[in-house]
């Protein structure tokens, strides 16, 4: 019936109406991770590393014959990694930040997604290594580190990182 009533041709016209067409959003917003691009520049280096410096490492370590197991691999690119950018670069939907534009995303689903992602074995190999750093740069108060690795403080940083690595195409 709505077909029909578009179809007929309008006598001001001489033309059909037309018709609307109604669809879901073909993409859907993210569920907890997403790429926040601010003006300060901070997203970057880590930005930079997934599309340059780390291609380039596997590249160099493949040609030299040094690509002796993947877990050395994501070692040695968690060791580069450029921490701090990549906290600004990969950001995490929270409770606050779930609702846009009338659609939630609840909370058990978000946890949902981190517990898969935990799962995967890239994110087995990034925790502890991450770990291992990050309480390095926790142990030094902010004053006496090196400007090249600044304080942080992100409990889920080695989700952050695992998420960049996987933002990569192979």
């Amino acid at each position: 019936m709505l077909y029909e009533s578009m179809s007929a041709t309008d006598a001001a016209t001489g033309l059909p109406r037309g018709f609307l067409r109604l669809s879901a959003n073909t993409r859907p917003d993210s569920v907890l991770f997403t790429l926040d691009i601010r003006s300060d520049g901070s997203w970057r280096d880590a930005e930079h590393f997934i599309m340059v410096t780390a291609p380039a490492l596997v590249q160099a370590a493949g040609a030299a014959g040094q690509l002796a197991t993947p877990e050395g691999v994501v070692a040695r690119l968690v060791s580069l990694a450029p921490l701090v950018s990549v906290t600004s670069f990969i950001a995490m939907r929270y409770a606050a930040h779930m609702c846009a534009r009338d659609r939630c995303v609840p909370h058990t689903v978000r946890q949902q997604v981190l517990q898969e992602l935990r799962a995967t074995p890239l994110h087995q190999v990034i925790q502890p290594l991450v770990a291992q750093q990050h309480s390095y740069l926790q142990i030094q108060p902010p004053a006496q580190q090196q400007q090249q690795q600044p304080y942080l403080h992100d409990s889920c940083l080695s989700e952050r990182l695992t998420m960049l690595l996987l933002l990569k195409q192979p």
